[in-house]
């Protein structure tokens, strides 16, 4: 699926981070500790390069998407169908909200508890709801 939140972070910032140092590339494409001009281990590297792909897709969930948007990627996963039944088996008071949610609201918030509720209650993980808003976002 194509993501047009997509965020792009240079790995040469993730390495300064990961290793709270000033890491620069140098003229043979290799990555340094600016103060030492050491070479940074290889095994640093592919922590950052596995950190720079965590942080990219967290940067790239939309903070919210439409309702409409959130139906459709829920039809496109095979799970609109089961979004009522989901909602009727969840216990009071949790069940009553995210009912008023599911109906009447306009935009859905990644950061909203119902979310996760009803994710769960559909069988989706953090990662698959995180998914789903990216799916639904591509909806426009």
């Amino acid at each position: 699926m194509e993501n047009a939140n997509a965020i792009s972070i240079p790995l040469v910032d993730i390495l300064s981070e990961y290793l709270g140092k000033r890491v620069v590339m140098n003229n043979n494409n290799k990555y340094i500790d600016f103060e030492t001009l050491k070479e940074i281990p290889s095994a640093d590297i592919r922590a950052a390069e596995t950190l720079t792909i965590q942080k990219e897709k967290e940067l790239s969930i939309p903070k919210s998407i439409t309702a409409r948007q959130a139906r459709l990627a829920l039809l496109q996963i095979g799970k609109l169908a089961d979004v009522a039944a989901a909602i009727s088996n969840l216990e009071s008071p949790i069940k009553e909200q995210v009912e008023i949610e599911w109906e009447y609201a306009t935009d859905i918030y990644r950061s909203n508890g119902f979310i996760d509720a009803l994710g769960s209650a559909l069988g989706l993980n953090k990662d698959a709801l995180d998914d789903l808003f990216i799916l639904g976002k591509t909806y426009e």
